[in-house]
């Protein structure tokens, strides 16, 4: 395979079973971005308006996640 051939590989992102979802659970989020689910939880104490609270069961938008992690260096 040649370089051209792996750079070209590497930019296509797969397609995850999530994209199509505006909200996630917090197990499906850390699946999803990474983080875990310790950590997850423990920012949906202080980051208003990403995540939703449903009775005992926590929701995450997906969408405005990925913009807080895309403009923030660390969480």
């Amino acid at each position: 395979m040649s370089s051209t051939s792996i750079q070209n590989s590497s930019l296509h992102h797969s397609q995850s079973k999530y994209d199509d979802k505006f909200m996630l659970s917090i197990k499906q989020a850390t699946d999803y971005f990474g983080i875990g689910e310790k950590k997850m939880r423990n920012m949906a104490t202080y980051l208003d308006g990403i995540f939703v609270k449903n009775g005992n069961k926590t929701l995450v938008i997906r969408e405005k996640l990925e913009e807080y992690l895309k403009n923030n260096d660390s969480i």
